[in-house]
């Protein structure tokens, strides 16, 4: 059996705990459970949620992406940061499918069928009307059955007539050589490949599925807000501790008989109550509103 009580820690500029205050009031083990289901709600919502490891995948790839461009003044530095991308468009490419089979995994197991349903019909949507969604998700088998998939890098250096010396550098795929190496493109991404019949930017296409990523995620956090803002209240009506960053609220449990007896080695339980978790919240709700607040121009391959 376990007392538990609402109280909170110290912590100093390094964020190191220094003090406990567990004196604060009793509360009850089913306030503790709903505790950890509301907190679970939030957490796989936003902090863990598939879409936030492809956010982390697309953040490491988009860097690689600057590092070719920054190594472009030194031939050999900018070989050696091409060579790093396939394997972290490879990372980008299957946080992309966890996006899609986990999420659905989740909604399935949290929301039910009509959550699952929207978002699948939104996915949905997105393969049919973007070229990048498409062919990303093709490229995702490609890499299961072909290996990682190929990126070529190149710098152009020229003098302009003014006699400034200008650099361009180009990151791409080449849609031949894709075609050739590979045959399960289907309809219509092979038509497309061939009609583009040579080279386009790697950028471009990385950058349009993160915008039918993050259309589709915003889509899904604004159906299930009411869920997730039932959480967040619940957080911050378990914060009893005074006001300031250095104070973290949190459940202690410990056993009565310690309780009692101040002598007695503690062996307490922590819950940290995690009400920033509410202010996560906020921040998603106001970028779900402003991405969708964006029109697009067509999703098609010139």
């Amino acid at each position: 059996m376990v007392d538990w009580h609402l109280g909170y820690v110290t912590r100093d500029s390094g964020n190191k705990m220094v003090a406990w205050n567990l004196g604060g009031e009793a509360v009850s083990s089913d306030l503790v459970e709903s505790h950890q289901a509301h907190l679970a709600v939030l957490v796989e919502a936003l902090e863990k949620s598939p879409y936030a490891q492809l956010v982390s995948q697309y953040a490491r790839f988009s860097e690689g992406l600057d590092g070719v461009h920054r190594g472009a003044l030194s031939s050999s530095s900018s070989k050696e940061e091409v060579d790093r991308l396939p394997a972290l468009l490879d990372s980008f490419l299957s946080a992309f499918r966890a996006f899609v089979d986990h999420t659905c995994k989740w909604l399935s197991g949290r929301y039910g069928d009509a959550v699952l349903r929207g978002f699948n019909a939104n996915l949905s949507r997105e393969y049919d009307s973007e070229f990048a969604y498409r062919f990303m998700y093709k490229l995702r088998n490609y890499s299961q059955h072909c290996g990682l998939p190929p990126v070529s890098g190149r710098v152009r250096r020229w003098i302009d007539s003014n006699g400034v010396k200008r650099q361009e550098v180009s990151v791409t795929f080449d849609a031949m050589e894709l075609l050739s190496k590979y045959d399960g493109w289907g309809q219509p991404v092979k038509a497309e490949l061939q009609r583009m019949g040579g080279q386009f930017s790697v950028a471009e296409i990385a950058a349009r599925l993160m915008s039918s990523c993050s259309i589709v995620y915003a889509e899904l956090v604004c159906v299930i807000a009411p869920n997730l803002q039932e959480s967040a209240d619940f957080l911050i009506e378990c914060d009893r501790s005074p006001e300031g960053s250095e104070f973290v609220p949190a459940l202690f449990g410990i056993s009565p008989d310690e309780w009692r007896d101040s002598q007695a080695s503690r062996d307490i339980q922590f819950r940290f109550i995690r009400p920033e978790l509410a202010h996560l919240l906020a921040i998603s709700l106001r970028e779900a509103e402003r991405v969708l607040s964006f029109s697009r121009d067509s999703g098609d391959p010139t």
